[in-house]
């Protein structure tokens, strides 16, 4: 059995302040609804609807084989109770024509007591038990589906949740980027939720009212006379039209509104789902190896939620119906009214009661049934075109080739570890999708196993675009690039970066935990605190980090666990604040020193018997010059064990130690030597290290 994750004591006290009387949180207009781990603020606004669009028809066709798919998919997700729920939606379509087939039996037995003045007792109880049991059998279906719609809807999402990230995670770094790919990934994924199950329940509410409209047609059909009353009409057509407009309504849908969760699982599960989903994080999520870990880790957190709601969509969704209107009784008793004027009619002109009360039947159930019902179906159409593209889309994503395409190879090669790994580039050329120029032009040159290389020059030479193309991110357009003295593009992706500790210059902090952020430097040991902590030593982040209130448990970006929407949601949020009913976001920040010392520590997560090549992209461009001097310091002792490549444009300790400098100047390495050949040469190595060092002297 799934376990259902206990609230925290912090939700104990929230439940606590909620009950008691909150006059301020009354004057505020602020509403509370408490859905299992989630609490829902909402305030009520004006709401204007939204246009929608449809697509052509004919792609239908193109999209069979997908729709056979996702329907065994849907099928084996939601197994037995999916067709529990089918049937059941289907016979809620079908009770409205029964019960007017009845009545039009009635009829005929009230026009054969009229006219023959007999009664057949058995029929008449037959027909008056079969139309007191249609609106129990509405109630039933009804509560049903009102009970376990949630839970379908949380199994075939999640489901569907897992193929999403599995698509996402698997992309590389380019094709990610690629906006037609991104174009489709959103189109997978609609502003109420995952496509799973809103586009099975549409398609089911859909075609449930085409049966319900075509039964209620036919059965219509089959009882309508010519025989009208016109107040009779304009009666009931008024009552009715007052009953739709009393009926309850969805106010969150036009509301201001908040929803939050404290628990754990739930800011895991969010912060897993970025790092899948936001373009920002692919370099650290392919570069580390972090697919496998992530989509085990998501699956974890929502196994141990059970039942629990797990995404913000989910828990805005299963409350649409908690504030229904207080007047909707008032609908079922307005729609009497015309069955109460037809009695007292019947009593002053009994002959008249047959024919008034068919008008009458007939003008309920098409006016207002009929016309409702088929508008929705010419409305829903469209919507129904727009999934069939999206569950194309979902299944096209799935199979898109990645540019990058993976070797056959293992890696590293039979070779001494402790040596570190040789790198050379032969002619590279390198232009980044939808350039019109190179950025990189005939790169040439070689690295010895255990060197330490660094790569000098301006901003915007190329620096950085040498170190994606030696972890593959991008592979050339021209050239070749070797490793160990074989092709990069042969070895296995995974190896190849299994081999490699990386930071980039434009690294990202992944929205988890300060502890995961580090531990994700190693997916196989992400958990392990102790290797945690000493890489937090190593990266020289240790200190400050034991100085922060929640510590390694400090998460990188706030609203993981909440949700603000609508118009005036912010206005909401600083309201509820204000009233202490959600926490107060987290003040201030890391400095950019303490960011890339984080970052710095992640790199030292991984074990050095699988590191032979360490690539690190501008590391100390925000430490002070102490931190820089240690760092670097811990660095050299590597010297001779890995190999080493720096990008920077500062000179200093980095420089003198090195066994290779390359200047790059234009997407080209223009000199290459040591620190003290270079200098001897005089030219633009040269040139640059004493406009630096001119900042020095006197």
């Amino acid at each position: 059995m799934s376990k259902r994750t206990r609230p925290s004591n912090h939700h104990d006290e929230l439940r606590d302040v909620i009950d008691a009387p909150q006059k301020t949180a009354a004057d505020y207009n602020i509403k509370h609804i408490r859905n299992d781990i989630w609490d829902f603020f909402y305030r009520k606004r004006s709401h204007r609807p939204q246009k929608t669009t449809g697509i052509s028809k004919t792609e239908i066709v193109q999209t069979l084989p997908f729709l056979q798919r996702y329907v065994h998919e849907i099928v084996d997700a939601g197994r037995g109770l999916l067709v529990m729920y089918t049937l059941v939606s289907f016979a809620l379509a079908l009770i409205p024509a029964f019960s007017i087939h009845f009545s039009g039996e009635l009829l005929n037995m009230v026009k054969m007591v009229i006219e023959k003045r007999e009664v057949d007792k058995e029929k008449l109880i037959y027909i008056v038990g079969v139309q007191a049991i249609c609106p129990v059998a509405t109630n039933l279906c009804n509560s049903f589906t009102s009970r376990y719609e949630p839970v379908l809807r949380r199994r075939i999402n999640k489901n569907f949740d897992e193929h999403l990230l599995q698509a996402r995670l698997r992309l590389d770094l380019p094709t990610y980027e690629d906006p037609v790919v991104q174009a489709r990934l959103e189109a997978c994924s609609d502003r109420l939720g995952a496509m799973g199950w809103n586009v099975f329940n549409d398609i089911l509410e859909w075609f449930s009212r085409i049966l319900s409209f075509t039964s209620q047609v036919s059965v219509v059909a089959k009882l309508l006379h010519d025989q009208q009353s016109g107040f009779l009409a304009i009666l009931s057509i008024v009552c009715h039209i007052s009953a739709f407009l009393l009926r309850p309504g969805y106010p969150r849908w036009n509301s201001d509104w908040v929803v939050f969760s404290d628990n754990s699982d739930i800011e895991k599960i969010n912060g897993l789902r970025k790092c899948a989903v936001a373009t920002d994080y692919r370099k650290e999520v392919i570069a580390g190896n972090l697919q496998e870990y992530i989509q085990n880790e998501h699956r974890q957190a929502r196994e141990s939620l059970g039942d629990a709601p797990a995404l913000v969509q989910d828990a805005q969704w299963e409350t649409r119906f908690a504030e229904a209107s207080n007047l909707g009784f008032l609908g079922g008793l307005l729609e009497r009214i015309p069955e109460v004027y037809l009695a007292v009619r019947a009593i002053h002109t009994p002959t008249l009661f047959a024919t008034s009360f068919a008008s009458l039947k007939i003008l309920q159930e098409n006016a207002t049934s009929l016309a409702r019902k088929s508008s929705k179906i010419l409305t829903g159409s469209r919507s129904i075109l727009t999934h069939i593209r999206t569950i194309r889309d979902f299944y096209e994503i799935i199979n898109i080739p990645n540019q990058i395409v993976d070797g056959t190879e293992a890696y590293p090669v039979d070779h001494d570890k402790d040596l570190g790994t040789s790198v050379e580039f032969k002619d590279v050329c390198f232009r980044y999708p939808g350039a019109k120029e190179d950025c990189l032009r005939k790169v040439s040159f070689k690295i010895k196993p255990g060197q330490i290389c660094v790569i000098v020059g301006a901003n915007g030479e190329g620096k950085s675009t040498i170190i994606k193309l030696i972890n593959r991110l991008y592979d050339c357009t021209e050239g070749q690039i070797l490793l160990d003295g074989k092709d990069i593009r042969s070895f296995k992706l995974a190896d190849l970066r299994k081999s490699m500790s990386v930071l980039y210059q434009d690294y990202r902090h992944l929205p988890v935990s300060i502890g995961k952020n580090i531990g994700m430097g190693d997916p196989d040991n992400a958990d392990n605190e102790m290797k945690i902590h000493e890489a937090a030593s190593l990266g020289g982040a240790s200190d400050f980090i034991k100085k922060l209130p929640s510590g390694f448990q400090t998460v990188m970006e706030n609203r993981l666990n909440m949700s603000v929407g609508g118009r005036k949601g912010e206005s909401l949020y600083e309201d509820l604040v204000q009233l202490g009913l959600v926490k107060a976001p987290a003040k201030g920040g890391l400095s950019g020193g303490q960011l890339q010392r984080l970052a710095l520590s992640r790199t030292f997560m991984r074990s050095r018997d699988e590191i032979t090549l360490c690539l690190y992209d501008e590391p100390s461009a925000a430490l002070d010059p102490q931190a820089e001097y240690d760092l670097f310091q811990r660095l050299r002792l590597l010297k001779g064990q890995k190999t080493m490549v720096f990008s920077s444009h500062r000179f200093g300790h980095l420089t003198k130690h090195a066994d290779v400098i390359l200047y790059v100047k234009g997407g080209t390495v223009c000199e290459a030597g040591t620190h003290a050949e270079l200098l001897a040469k005089g030219e633009l190595y040269a040139q640059l290290y004493n406009v630096q060092a001119q900042a020095f002297q006197e």
